[in-house]
């Protein structure tokens, strides 16, 4: 007795360094992910990159190496074309979805900049940094491929891993938060004099991380959510939520 009982000991113990092994590969691939993607968000709304193509070159070029990775990561694991595979209805629920969240979105500006506030700033800041990319339809569909990788790498690389570690609500909030704090830098780069620091861009990346990411649970693949969030931002960048 002695001797299974301490058999069944060295089986949990051995149990347990698997699991945080496991969880340190977690944490390490969010993070990795949370790296670039605050690299990313640094470089295009940097200041200097406030006219022309700068910033959806930036982004473009970011989120094409990290997604490219993460897909070969799910080809690598046999899940790549089940998560990526389209079903009938997808692009029409992802176009309500995206139209659904662009109206949320423009109520969320009239409540956080109303009219007569210095709080427009924040979103003349933004709207002149992308100038650029409104009205150009290669733009757009730039803005869409970009949108469509960044989705790869959040929720297929890195809320994948969390899962794998933590489970399902722990990766959900911790893919949630960590994709708002990338996005944090540009709250001081779109800084308005009066007004302070933007939240504007750090809100929206809370409020979409976790429409998308409860999409991608409740479907069981990334097509839905991917289409959502090409769909939004390009709705976003197209119908700007403030006119200039």
């Amino acid at each position: 007795m002695p001797f299974v009982r301490a058999r069944a000991s060295a089986g949990r113990r051995q149990l347990t360094l698997a699991d945080r092994a496991l969880r340190r590969r977690a944490v390490v691939a969010a993070l990795t992910v949370a790296a670039v993607g605050t690299a990313v968000c640094f470089a295009a709304f940097h200041p200097r990159l406030a006219t022309g193509a700068g910033p959806i070159v930036v982004a473009a070029a970011g989120y094409l190496a990290l997604g490219a990775a993460t897909l070969y990561w799910l080809h690598r694991r046999g899940e790549l074309g089940e998560l990526l595979r389209p079903l009938r209805g997808d692009i029409a629920v992802a176009a309500l979805l995206a139209a659904a969240m662009w109206g949320a979105s423009k109520l969320g500006v009239v409540l956080l900049a109303p009219e007569g506030t210095e709080r427009q700033a924040w979103f003349i800041r933004l709207y002149s940094h992308l100038s650029w990319c409104s009205g150009r339809p290669l733009a757009g569909v730039v803005i869409m491929w970009v949108a469509a990788f960044e989705e790869i790498a959040w929720r297929g690389f890195a809320f994948r891993a969390l899962r794998a570690g933590f489970g399902v609500r722990r990766a959900f909030w911790g893919t949630t938060v960590l994709y708002a704090l990338a996005h944090l830098p540009s709250a001081w780069l779109l800084a308005a004099e009066l007004s302070g620091p933007n939240p504007a861009v750090v809100l929206a990346a809370a409020f979409g991380g976790a429409v998308w990411g409860f999409l991608t649970l409740r479907s069981g693949r990334l097509a839905p959510a991917i289409f959502a969030h090409a769909l939004y931002s390009w709705a976003v960048v197209e119908f700007p939520l403030w006119r200039l």
